[in-house]
C-alpha cells in the first residue's frame, strides 16, 4: 500500500475503522482520522481516549505494514426497558 492510499483510507475513517498489522505481529485499530497521519514513509498513530497504544505515539514504517483491514462499525447499544 502506498502512502497516498493509506492517507485516503485515514481520511475516510469516519465511516469505518481500520486495523493495521505490522511484520512484528503488532496490530493497531484506528477509529478516528485525527489520531493517525502519514509522514515520510511512515504511519504515525497518536494515543487518544480509550486507546491501548502503551505510548504517546507509535511510528509504523510503511515497509513494515503487512495488512490494512477495513472493519465494521459496532452497532450502537439500544437500551430496552
Amino acid at each position: 500500500m502506498t502512502q497516498n492510499e493509506l492517507k485516503d483510507l485515514i481520511r475516510n475513517l469516519i465511516e469505518k475503522p481500520i486495523r493495521i498489522s505490522l511484520a512484528d505481529g503488532a496490530n493497531y485499530k484506528v477509529s478516528r482520522p485525527d489520531f493517525a497521519f502519514t509522514k515520510e514513509g511512515s504511519l504515525i498513530l497518536a494515543s487518544g481516549p480509550r486507546h491501548k497504544l502503551r505510548a504517546e505515539f507509535i511510528v509504523c514504517p510503511l515497509a513494515h505494514i503487512t495488512g490494512v483491514e477495513v472493519q465494521k462499525r459496532k452497532a450502537p447499544k439500544v437500551e430496552t426497558g
